[in-house]
């Protein structure tokens, strides 16, 4: 339950686009992602959420340095694994 609180705070902050370049800068797109792939279910589904609002707005190469799939790939693979 203490996951999904975390990623409803995530997915709130990322709610406005100025905000999502900050969670990117202090580190918030990388916590998301385990957060994305562990947890209950609601609380992956917002993490993905978040995720998805910051690759939308940002380059996912900046936003997700070190991931050698690319940006959009590792999303849709967010989005279905969550939705399983």
């Amino acid at each position: 339950m203490q996951d999904c609180n975390v990623c409803r705070v995530y997915l709130a902050v990322c709610d406005k686009v100025a905000n999502r370049g900050l969670v990117i800068q202090q580190g918030g797109a990388k916590a998301l992602i385990p957060l994305a792939l562990e947890g209950s279910k609601i609380g992956k589904q917002k993490a993905a959420h978040a995720l998805a609002k910051i690759a939308i707005t940002n380059n996912p190469a900046i936003a997700f340095p070190g991931q050698r799939v690319g940006g959009m790939p590792v999303f849709c693979w967010f989005f279905f694994v969550v939705t399983l």
